[in-house]
């Protein structure tokens, strides 16, 4: 079974692990053997358990991307309803409608968003790392509207195999699809639209108009081939 613990390492081979875990993090800074830094990703990974064996960061990561309303949470539906492979489907939506945030003190300003959104986010981001890290797939529907957010993500989720997935949408479809959730601010998509595609390098980008089993079956073809050519690939080293 992947995951599994695979005897003890020496403190060398453990600091080697760490190293080779956390290839490709860029300007990121870790601590050596004799203290520690201070960074978030350092506390994300910090020095592995000693019978943490290499072969452990065996989980995949399906990154859907694009604004509210563009159909990542059907798309991220049918994709486990299809995959070969048990994913998990994460979003941020349900953290918010399973009642993790305070979402109604929040909306009394008892409690202000501008101080929570970078904890939680941080904390979101880091759980992505830990579920893949024990051997779990995730299907992840985000919205990189903070630039902060990739390089991060960039970073934690260096040690796996990332396939990255742009969806695109009309504008006039996505008001449409907001007006009829009627739980979004109106606009909000529109404003996500005109920014979150800018600069990003995906694996595969689709149209989120199309059906959403077709587009299910896209996403794994072309995941399924094993080549990777997203920024999240450059950052891990992956084929392309």
């Amino acid at each position: 079974m992947r995951g599994l613990l695979a005897g003890s390492l020496s403190r060398n081979e453990s600091e080697g692990f760490r190293r080779r875990s956390t290839a490709g993090y860029g300007n990121v800074r870790f601590a050596g053997p004799s203290g520690r830094s201070n960074s978030f990703i350092d506390r994300i990974y910090p020095m592995p358990h000693p019978s943490i064996s290499v072969a452990y960061m065996t989980g995949h990561v399906i990154i859907l991307h694009g604004p509210s309303s563009s159909g990542k949470s059907t798309t991220a539906t049918a994709i486990q309803d299809l995959a070969e492979l048990p994913f998990w489907h994460i979003s941020i939506d349900h953290l918010r409608d399973g009642g993790v945030l305070p979402s109604e003190r929040i909306a009394r300003k008892e409690f202000l968003w501008s101080d929570l959104r970078k904890p939680f986010f941080d904390g979101f981001h880091g759980s992505l790392a830990a579920y893949a890290g024990a051997g779990n797939n995730l299907i992840i529907e985000h919205i990189f509207d903070t630039p902060e957010f990739v390089t991060q993500l960039k970073a934690l989720l260096a040690p796996f195999d990332v396939f990255f997935v742009g969806l695109h949408c009309e504008v006039e479809e996505l008001r449409r699809r907001e007006r009829v959730r009627g739980d979004r601010p109106i606009g909000s998509a529109e404003l996500d639209n005109r920014t979150v595609h800018s600069g990003r390098v995906y694996d595969i980008e689709l149209d989120g108009q199309k059906n959403a089993m077709e587009n299910a079956r896209l996403v794994l073809d072309c995941w399924r081939s094993g080549l990777r050519k997203s920024e999240f690939a450059r950052s891990t080293g992956s084929s392309t």
